[in-house]
C-alpha cells in the first residue's frame, strides 16, 4: 500500500488540523516531556498545517530512531504489535527486562 497525497481534500486537511490541535492542547498535562520533545522533533512532518506525508515522516524517524512507519489495511492485533516490538528490541541489544525496569522507575518518580 502507498499513500497518495493527491487524494486528500481540503476537508481532510481541516479535519486533520482540528484533530491535531484538539489533541495537542489536551496532552500537556498527560504526557512526559520526552513525548513532547519527540513531537517537536517531528514537527517538520507532523504538524497541524499539513496532512502527514509518510515518506517525509519516515525520513525523519529513520534518521533519529532507525524506525519507519508502514501503511497497513487496518489495525493489527496488540499481540502482533508487541511481538514485533520485542523482536526489534532484541535485534538491537535492548533487553525487555531493562525496558520494564526503566518504565517502573519512571512511574515511581
Amino acid at each position: 500500500m502507498k499513500q497518495d497525497m493527491s487524494k486528500y481534500t481540503d476537508t481532510d486537511l481541516k479535519t486533520w488540523n482540528y484533530l491535531f490541535e484538539h489533541q495537542y492542547s489536551n496532552i500537556h498535562e498527560k504526557v512526559c516531556w520526552e513525548y513532547l520533545d519527540c513531537l517537536q522533533q517531528l514537527s517538520e512532518a507532523l504538524n497541524p498545517h499539513e496532512i502527514p506525508n509518510f515518506k517525509k515522516l519516515n525520513s525523519i524517524l529513520y534518521l533519529k530512531t532507525g524506525w519507519t512507519i508502514h501503511i497497513v489495511p487496518g489495525l493489527i492485533e496488540a499481540a502482533d504489535f508487541f511481538y514485533h516490538l520485542i523482536i526489534y528490541l532484541e535485534k538491537n541489544g535492548i533487553m525487555i527486562d531493562d525496558v520494564m525496569n526503566e518504565l517502573k522507575q519512571r512511574k515511581n518518580n
